[in-house]
């Protein structure tokens, strides 16, 4: 049996606009993610996991932030003479020219270089989820099932309007799909990894915009489209998910590694590769307490730091205390700061003693190291388990 030839496509030029000042300076896939990676990590070592290796890299957003810690690929064994990681950029002067205006439109400027690879499958995937999956599964269903699309879903606790909600038969045969709906049907949703038949979304791409003029969001038009008119399947992902993309969700999703209760990223049957450099190991000073937390390489702690994850580099001074936090790489928190529920951006310095934060919000400490946002923790969506805020 022929191997299909796969090509991968990650969409990584969104703003991330829910973000704050985190996103305000770098593309969300370049958001440091359990103390050492950067969110871009996971989707790679999946990739590389499932051995596949023709993979590109869609940018827009501040695409500098991104390529200066991709290092051509090389973490991943992307650095290679034939496929490999290449990135894929806005451009002028020919077929799909200028600015995307969304995750569909981002596939149909890059239609001709889809056609010209001759890929069999396109996996598509978004840069901005914690998970863990092997591709050659997904593939594996798309096949038996003789699908079109195969739309890789996954059961949410929480109010699932924020995501495309999808309708499955008991066969796995998707019936429908509702894109952040105010109404919900269900609690399965699209986990935003997509496998397709590249003729198949290739003619679909070219019909949908011979009759709407222009594409915008997969949800809006791309996957009512297959679910309309082709065959679409469901592969259930199993084990953790989480969508990066709020401030509460990522500040959830790094104290859940903490608990146990998120993402695996220690196992050594499936490692995640990162560009970080080498730092030395963490310093913890006599006058340091430290409980149920991570702290990455590079770092001194002096003071107290509890329940939270420190980044690389990040200094906390005698007499500050960290609790429930999100410190980020090479923060500095200064004698008598106290932070609680707090995600502290790359290389602010929080200067003045005092309280930050508190445990009804999620409190965002910008570069400039004042509180940029402030939001009160919101119990329709994911939390840690048994947290009382």
């Amino acid at each position: 049996m022929r191997i299909p030839r796969t090509l991968a496509i990650i969409l990584a030029g969104g703003q991330g606009s829910r973000l704050g000042a985190l996103t305000q300076n770098r593309v969300k896939p370049a958001l440091p993610v359990g103390g050492t990676y950067r969110l871009i990590d996971i989707s790679l070592s999946n990739l590389h996991h499932s051995h596949i290796s023709d993979v590109w890299i869609v940018e827009q957003y501040l695409p500098h932030s991104l390529n200066e810690y991709l290092a051509q690929g090389r973490p991943w064994d992307l650095d290679r003479n034939h496929g490999g990681l290449q990135f894929l950029t806005p451009f002028e002067g020919g077929h799909g020219e200028g600015f995307a205006h969304g995750n569909s439109d981002s596939l149909w400027r890059q239609r001709h270089r889809i056609a010209e690879s001759d890929a069999d499958l396109v996996l598509v995937l978004s840069a901005d989820h914690l998970y863990t999956c092997n591709f050659l599964d997904v593939i594996d269903t798309h096949l038996d099932l003789g699908a079109d699309l195969t739309l890789v879903t996954t059961q949410v606790d929480e109010r699932p309007s924020r995501y495309g909600v999808v309708q499955v038969t008991d066969n796995g045969i998707v019936t429908g799909f509702d894109y952040k709906p105010d109404d919900p049907r269900g609690q399965i949703v699209s986990a935003e990894i997509f496998c397709y038949s590249a003729d198949v979304l290739l003619s679909a791409l070219d019909e949908l915009h011979e009759r709407l003029g222009e594409l915008g969001d997969y949800g809006d038009d791309l996957i009512p489209h297959f679910v309309e008119n082709r065959r679409v399947i469901a592969h259930r992902l199993s084990g953790y998910w989480m969508d990066m993309g709020t401030l509460q969700s990522y500040w959830t999703a790094h104290l859940q590694i903490l608990d146990g209760t998120g993402a695996t990223l220690d196992d050594p049957t499936w490692p995640i590769f990162s560009a970080q450099p080498q730092l030395p190991p963490a310093r913890i000073e006599g006058t340091a307490s430290v409980h149920r937390s991570m702290v990455s390489a590079g770092s001194t702690v002096r003071g107290s730091v509890t329940h939270s994850v420190l980044g690389p580099r990040v200094v906390v001074e005698p007499g500050a205390s960290v609790t429930d936090s999100v410190v980020l790489d090479g923060a500095r928190i200064d004698e008598g700061v106290e932070l609680v529920n707090c995600i502290v951006d790359i290389g602010a310095h929080v200067r003045r003693a005092g309280p930050r934060g508190s445990a009804g919000h999620v409190t965002l400490i910008g570069a400039d190291g004042t509180i940029t946002d402030r939001q009160k923790l919101d119990a329709s969506a994911s939390l840690p388990d048994g947290w009382r805020g």
